[in-house]
């Protein structure tokens, strides 16, 4: 259990930063992979982790920023939580949505190196210029599901 809670305490940086910087144009009247590149600042939003059925954390998002950019094609999007934890979206119509299981990244733990795989993410734009962020993943070999959601708008000094 005190790995599942230092892997949880570690956790909540890297995915909290990563899903949230960047600067840009609003999502508002634009369309496609650009609207959702540039910084981004959690206006509200939760971290989650469980453990083997145990809360081990539950992290207050508000306030942290995060950066996307774009990806390797036209519709993808990169939402970059730390150097070894990119999350790569395909954008269609208006929203965004990661591959199921196909994206993982590495954090660290305990000294040791710990894999999410995202098997749920979703980006929808709000209507207010900003977007509605829910994702879904495991870690420890399954032991640990991390869930987050919450709302997202451009900083204030993004430049817009």
């Amino acid at each position: 259990m005190k790995k599942l809670r230092a892997l949880a305490s570690l956790m909540v940086l890297p995915l909290g930063v990563a899903i949230g910087c960047g600067g840009g144009s609003s999502l508002a009247g634009n369309s496609g992979a650009s609207q959702f590149v540039g910084d981004w600042r959690w206006d509200s939003g939760e971290l989650d982790v469980d453990c083997a059925g145990m809360r081990v954390l539950m992290q207050d998002l508000t306030g942290m920023t995060f950066a996307i950019v774009m990806g390797t094609a036209s519709n993808e999007i990169v939402a970059t939580l730390t150097p070894t934890c990119p999350i790569t979206l395909a954008v269609s119509g208006g929203s965004a949505t990661a591959e199921p299981d196909k994206t993982m990244c590495t954090l660290m733990a305990n000294g040791q190196s710990q894999v999410v795989t995202v098997s749920t993410g979703t980006l929808t734009p709000t209507g207010s210029g900003g977007f509605s962020v829910d994702f879904k993943g495991t870690a420890v070999s399954g032991l640990c599901v991390v869930t987050g959601s919450g709302t997202v708008s451009r900083p204030a000094d993004a430049g817009t």
